[in-house]
């Protein structure tokens, strides 16, 4: 593992998760530059279908353990937001350039 990302490792463990979340924000549009092939296949969900992916997530996940009464708001709303948005971000930027670079996807089933 280089420098650079054993430094950003321990970056993420030790720092607020609100001032990290500000820090990649603010570096990650320079840093997570992605190649246009794999920016080309990027799909936007429509606003109302991330209600209808808000809705069942609040129905079918947050619910036991995970139900929203269980969690201080804040956090409740990070995790929300986690699997709204967050995720599908952060595979965006890490998981598929890895595959990418293991495989071209380029002419793949998923591509």
């Amino acid at each position: 593992m280089g420098a650079t990302a054993t430094i950003k490792r321990i970056a993420e463990r030790v720092t607020p998760v609100p001032v990290w979340n500000v820090a990649r924000r603010t570096l990650g549009k320079q840093h997570d530059r992605l190649p246009e092939h794999l920016l080309r296949n990027h799909r936007a969900l429509p606003a109302h279908k991330v209600s209808v992916l808000e809705n069942s997530i609040r129905t079918h996940y947050h619910k036991g353990w995970r139900a929203e009464k269980e969690y201080l708001v804040t956090a409740y709303e990070r995790d929300l937001e986690d699997h709204l948005h967050n995720r599908i971000r952060d595979d965006r930027q890490r998981i598929i350039p890895w595959l990418d670079g293991v495989r071209p996807l380029k002419d793949t089933r998923y591509s």
